[in-house]
């Protein structure tokens, strides 16, 4: 139809690449020691799944990857007040 865009011929196909992406891609895994990394070590899930008490645990393992509550897990929230004393 007329006037609709052509996906495969957005501008973004015609975007040079961004030269400190293209820098980290060629060397953030090769270099010997990493000064300027903005992330944090990587932990393993079961190192996490370690920590988590047995409450946290059960959540963890009743958790399914469909959607929530709009404002959030009830859960999330009540911690959330709590944190900010709006109890």
């Amino acid at each position: 139809p007329r006037g609709r865009r052509d996906l495969s011929r957005l501008a973004l196909a015609r975007t040079p690449p961004f030269a400190l992406e293209r820098y980290f891609a060629e060397h953030e895994f090769s270099c010997k020691i990493s000064a300027c990394s903005s992330d944090t070590e990587a932990i393993s899930l079961n190192d996490v799944l370690a920590l988590m008490d047995a409450e946290t645990r059960r959540l963890w393992d009743e958790q399914s990857l469909g959607y929530t509550e709009v404002k959030g897990h009830p859960a999330m929230l009540a911690l959330l007040a709590e944190a900010y004393g709006l109890e």
